[in-house]
């Protein structure tokens, strides 16, 4: 999130939501260029997230806010959705964004994860999206 520039970054999750699409999903209603990048983990998250019990809360921060803004932790959403999912705790956002969502990336994440959010499930994410993008563009053969 903080290496690319946001529409760079959101044209590979758009690129990730269609590597989920087939000739037979319905097209989707919202318009490319439209959306914008949410942290499912807010990039304020100690309202609601509280860490983990049990492990050192030092750490336990250092790892959050690393991840916070890794691909695993990012999905796209409208303008208008992105307000009401805000710094919500996990079962809050899940139901919201239940409700308004047509992307089936953000179908599958909820189909995924329909109790926590956490830094397992992150990373867990991050590795899937980061196999679907190298699909996409895959390095050039070497000779």
């Amino acid at each position: 999130y903080r290496l690319l520039t946001r529409g760079r970054l959101r044209m590979i999750l758009e690129a990730i939501e269609d590597s989920y699409r087939s000739p037979k999903s319905e097209e989707e209603h919202v318009r490319r260029g439209k959306l914008t990048i949410e942290h499912i983990l807010p990039q304020s998250w100690k309202a609601h997230w509280p860490l983990p019990a049990g492990i050192d809360p030092v750490q336990a921060t250092l790892d959050r806010e690393r991840l916070v803004h890794s691909i695993g932790n990012l999905t796209l959403v409208t303008s208008r959705l992105n307000p009401g999912l805000s710094n919500n705790p996990w079962q809050d956002k899940r139901e919201e964004l239940g409700r308004h969502t047509v992307l089936l990336m953000n179908k599958r994440l909820l189909d995924d994860h329909p109790t926590t959010w956490s830094e397992r499930e992150i990373d867990r994410r991050g590795r899937e999206l980061a196999l679907r993008a190298v699909a996409i563009w895959p390095r050039p053969a070497t000779s």
